[in-house]
């Protein structure tokens, strides 16, 4: 058996979304303890956290782009209505320190066609950091086409 240098550190679905979505302490704290290392997911955790989070903001977009949803004030509304806990922190956590730091006025009209496209930007980039943050433990990384 072969000695790697470094370590290799696996993350659960908790690690994996404090790193991402803790508080700056939290974060601090991991990326002291992983620096410079690479850092490892399966698939299961990367779907962990698209389902627990991800698509909370996407439901939460497609809330916001009602007709009926004027503005960002009422798709609060209309979402705290949810059952599930997860659902609510997701959304209750992120859109008004989102929206707040855009200067966004959540009973202003005209504000939801812009938190639209910044909610849009922020998932898209969500997802990319999370694709790109961690190594994925599941893909196959020998070349089969030399066989």
């Amino acid at each position: 058996m072969e000695d790697r240098p470094g370590k290799e550190n696996f993350l659960d679905t908790s690690v994996a979304r404090s790193l991402l979505l803790g508080t700056q302490t939290y974060k601090q704290y991991f990326e002291s303890q992983f620096t410079s290392q690479p850092l490892y997911i399966s698939n299961y955790v990367q779907m962990e956290i698209k389902r627990s989070y991800l698509i909370n903001l996407i439901s939460f977009y497609f809330v916001l782009r009602l007709e009926t949803i004027n503005n960002i004030g009422d798709a609060i509304a209309l979402w705290s209505n949810r059952f599930k806990t997860s659902e609510l922190k997701a959304i209750l956590q992120l859109i008004p320190q989102l929206f707040s730091t855009h200067k966004l006025n959540f009973s202003n009209d005209q504000d939801k066609e812009l938190a639209l496209s910044i909610l849009a930007i922020y998932i898209k980039r969500f997802e990319i950091i999370l694709r790109r943050k961690f190594n994925n433990t599941n893909i196959d990384s020998i070349d089969n086409s030399e066989s």
